[in-house]
């Protein structure tokens, strides 16, 4: 995926990426994600910050004793690609996405 080739072009890709992280997070609004392009080239790179809500940690996921913050850090750590899939957004191809300094 390139900025070049995608519709809408960079801040398309940032919008879509700061809205996909922020459903997958289970977060109420992008306004939680702030993401830049960090390679704009070849192989795109985006350095994203995410904020959480202080009752993050109590709200649920979709799997039983998992909070939401439980299994988004779960997918960063395990499945990059699910973390930042989402079938709204087809042109945002995550199939080789990995996740570097997540702390």
């Amino acid at each position: 995926m390139s900025t070049s080739s995608y519709p809408g072009g960079s801040s398309k890709v940032l919008a879509d990426f700061a809205a996909i992280a922020a459903t997958n997070a289970w977060l109420d609004g992008t306004n939680w994600v702030q993401a830049t392009l960090v390679n704009a080239s070849q192989q795109l790179a985006v350095n994203a910050t995410l904020w959480f809500p202080s009752t993050y940690a109590a709200l649920a996921s979709p799997f039983q004793g998992l909070s939401a913050m439980d299994y988004f850090v779960f997918l960063m750590n395990n499945l990059a690609t699910a973390a930042f899939y989402s079938s709204q957004y087809p042109a945002f191809n995550a199939s080789t996405a990995t996740v570097s300094h997540f702390t």
